[in-house]
């Protein structure tokens, strides 16, 4: 099943609008509080308007220590793919509920940490009814693109819905910023740990299919002088789900098939994937402009980070590649 049919064809106009409003107080000069409510409205949708409020406030503590927080609720429209289907016409707006706490402290006056959590509850998301079928797909779970072969295709939504799928997403992020000064060195650094998961009508939890679990980014410069500047960049992260392929004839659950579904929908993960990049930058200072060369190797280590096997019908195999590996390259501009 594709998830849509061998032919169709429309031509359809809906309306799709939203307000704002927000009032900010500050009952001290140290803490200000903003309230706010949004308005989306719907025409395509039998339920068609969705208030939505949000509150956040910010306390300094100190001049060097920020306390902030936030909670509301954010709507997204459904697709209009899946509500052109006559059975998906009873659909909700989706739902995401997130809250936000964060810390700001700032040691020296170039220097800025932060540290912040968040979770998001996710509701009214569009989900597959049919047992064994496409009760396994949070439709917001899947790709319309080439990915999406791991459901079948069906991630195009023109199948019955209801909006009875959840979710959620949680996690942390810490960063650290040097901004340049009378210490020539710059950079920026954050760790982020997150998850993100969708409950189906099956009963079952999958991660999503963009779920990494730990991102490390680090990146710094040095100024010798005014003539040159040298920068790096590495990353380092966790893979995504994606769900296993196999040749037809040697699936060894459903043989015939490329895939075992939902058996096995998103239960695989890609390996830990990283990167270093390095540049170097030549400036010429002329009357009124500069002339900017430099030199940029990405992935100077030439690590190729895996991607998600696919299945070949051509050739009736599979396929495994790998992202690009080390690329360099030269330039050169004129800022004015």
């Amino acid at each position: 099943a594709l998830g849509l049919p061998g032919n169709l064809e429309t031509n359809q106009r809906a309306q799709k609008s939203a307000v704002y409003s927000e009032v900010e107080w500050s009952p001290d000069p140290s803490l200000t509080l903003t309230a706010g409510v949004r308005a989306d409205y719907y025409e395509f949708l039998k339920e068609k308007f969705y208030p939505a409020p949000r509150f956040s406030l910010r306390l300094n503590i100190s001049s060097n220590h920020v306390l902030k927080a936030s909670s509301g609720i954010y709507y997204q429209s459904p697709s209009y793919v899946w509500v052109l289907n006559p059975s998906n016409r009873n659909l909700k707006a989706l739902k995401n509920w997130m809250t936000v706490l964060g810390y700001e402290t700032y040691p020296r006056t170039d220097t800025r940490v932060s540290l912040e959590a968040f979770y998001k509850d996710y509701s009214r998301l569009p989900a597959g009814t049919i047992p064994g079928v496409t009760d396994y797909i949070i439709i917001t779970n899947t790709g319309t693109e080439f990915g999406g072969r791991d459901d079948d295709f069906q991630s195009f939504g023109y199948f019955d819905l209801v909006s009875r799928g959840k979710g959620r997403a949680y996690g942390a992020e810490l960063y650290i910023q040097k901004k340049n000064s009378e210490i020539p060195v710059f950079g920026q650094m954050s760790l982020t740990y997150s998850r993100s998961e969708f409950t189906a009508l099956n009963g079952r939890t999958y991660p999503a299919p963009f779920d990494q679990r730990f991102i490390f980014n680090l990146t710094g410069g040095y100024l010798p002088n005014k003539n040159w500047e040298l920068g790096f960049r590495f990353r380092l992260f966790t893979g995504t789900p994606y769900t296993p392929v196999y040749r037809p004839s040697e699936n060894p659950i459903r043989p015939g098939f490329v895939q075992n579904l939902p058996e096995e929908y998103l239960s695989d993960r890609l390996p830990v994937g990283h990167h270093l990049d390095l540049r170097i930058d030549r400036f010429f200072y002329f009357k009124g402009w500069t002339l900017v060369t430099y030199l940029d190797i990405q992935n100077i280590y030439n690590y190729k980070v895996p991607i998600r096997p696919r299945y070949d019908f051509w050739e009736d195999k599979i396929e495994t590649s790998n992202a690009i590996g080390i690329l360099p390259s030269i330039g050169i501009r004129a800022n004015f």
